[in-house]
C-alpha cells in the first residue's frame, strides 16, 4: 500500500512539474473591456480555442489576451 501511495505522489508531482514548465503564457495584447479582449481573441485564434489555447484575464484596469 505504501509503495502505491509513493508512486502516485511521484506521478502527480512529475505531472504538475512538467505542466508548469510546458505552459508559458504569451501576451498578445491588452484591451479596455473583456468584450474587446474576447472579440480580438476570436478574430485571431477562433472561438474554439477560447479557454483551451487562448484566454482573457483581468490585468489592472484592462484585460490581457494571452495564449498558453
Amino acid at each position: 500500500m505504501m509503495k502505491l501511495l509513493i508512486t502516485g505522489t511521484m506521478i502527480a508531482a512529475f505531472s504538475l512539474g512538467v505542466a508548469g514548465l510546458a505552459t508559458a503564457d504569451t501576451t498578445v495584447g491588452y484591451y479596455r473591456t473583456q468584450g474587446a479582449c474576447v472579440a480580438n481573441g476570436v478574430g485571431k485564434f477562433g472561438a474554439d480555442g477560447l479557454g483551451k489555447t487562448w484566454f482573457c484575464r483581468p490585468s489592472g484596469d484592462q484585460f490581457e489576451l494571452f495564449t498558453r
